[in-house]
């Protein structure tokens, strides 16, 4: 794997068991109050999904009923015309959330060949996700639960859509606290500097890469992994690290095809991290055209 230019991350010392260097979705986060590792059934962001759906339908023709009586003073015509485009439109988003949920439950991609490419079958509920985490959480569930569900939706759609995709080339991203917090090797400049000492995963994870001829890269934050992207324009990427970074980075990737591993964290967020391998393997293999079970 070739070496890629990241920045330098200075490591300060732990406070109270954690690193002061979290990453850029847990700032200012109460670490003692985190829910650990999370595994959600896609019911869960799927019923936030519908619901938000179904307030936002009611607030634009709320919008439409308020401003009609504007639209006539121009032409009477108008506002029947707007009612109809926004009819149409709602109908539309209708039918995609319906295929989007079909796709993730029967593992079939339902989606025409046109809106599969460049991630606009998930274009929809891309949208509507900002919206269910704020609805979820009126409800008092958190975003790393809603991120949870969406994750293994989002992962059922990549699966689906791979059936009728070749990946040319594959990039898998890596948290910088899958690194022990004791080990002195400058994996974040080269992941090739792995002494395979077997405090973390990545002497596992190199072997899979190697095994597969893929690339991957421990990314010390969000924009180093879109720098990385950027860099390298993969056509696949699966990603590792925990819910609420995986629900930032496939939103800033939707248009390519990501994965989300979320990571184990048996010593709590940001610090000595794993990685469950077989779910690796079979995101490599899916993006392969591999034979494979779905076990994401």
């Amino acid at each position: 794997m070739k070496e890629t230019t990241i920045n330098k991350v200075e490591k300060g010392p732990n406070h109270g068991g954690y690193p002061s260097h979290l990453g850029d979705e847990w700032q200012s986060e109460d670490l003692s109050r985190h829910e650990g590792e999370l595994d959600e059934g896609i019911g869960l962001f799927f019923g936030f999904t519908t619901v938000s759906f179904v307030l936002l339908s009611l607030f634009i023709f709320l919008v439409l009923y308020l401003v009609s009586p504007r639209l006539a003073e121009f032409h009477p015509i108008i506002p029947p015309i707007v009612v109809f485009i926004a009819i149409v439109m709602v109908g539309v988003a209708a039918i995609l959330l319906l295929l989007t949920s079909l796709t993730v439950v029967t593992g079939k991609n339902l989606f025409p060949s046109a809106l599969t490419k460049g991630g606009r079958d998930k274009s929809l509920i891309m949208l509507i996700t900002p919206l269910a985490v704020k609805l979820g959480g009126l409800f008092g569930f958190s975003r790393d639960r809603i991120a949870s569900s969406f994750i293994k939706v989002n992962n059922a759609l990549v699966f689906a859509a791979q059936n009728k995709t070749k990946t040319r080339s594959l990039l898998i991203l890596l948290p910088r606290c899958i690194q022990h917090s004791k080990c002195k090797q400058k994996v974040e400049i080269d992941i090739d500097n792995c002494k395979d000492c077997g405090l973390c995963d990545i002497a596992d994870i190199i072997k899979i890469c190697e095994r597969n001829s893929i690339e991957s890269f421990v990314a010390t934050g969000g924009n180093i992994a879109r720098q990385l992207i950027k860099e390298k324009r993969p056509s696949g990427v699966i990603g590792v690290a925990c819910e609420r970074e995986l629900l930032s980075g496939i939103h800033d990737t939707s248009g390519l095809p990501v994965i989300g591993i979320p990571n184990l964290r048996p010593d709590g967020p940001c610090i000595d991290t794993r990685v469950n391998l077989s779910k690796l393997e079979d995101a490599v293999k899916a993006f392969m055209q591999q034979d494979h079970k779905i076990s994401l």
